[in-house]
């Protein structure tokens, strides 16, 4: 999850909180998290 918003270009729009993006088994909710982040080109220098 780091990588995909960090590394690939993504920003947050607004702050998630941990708990509604992780479920208390692990699994990751990516509809949360594609409901908080949206993409911007990224400039690689």
């Amino acid at each position: 999850v780091y990588d995909i918003i960090c590394n690939l270009g993504f920003q947050l729009r607004e702050n998630c909180d941990i708990n509604s993006i992780v479920t208390q088994n692990g699994e990751v909710c990516w509809k949360t998290i594609t409901d908080c982040v949206s993409y911007t080109e990224s400039v690689i220098s």
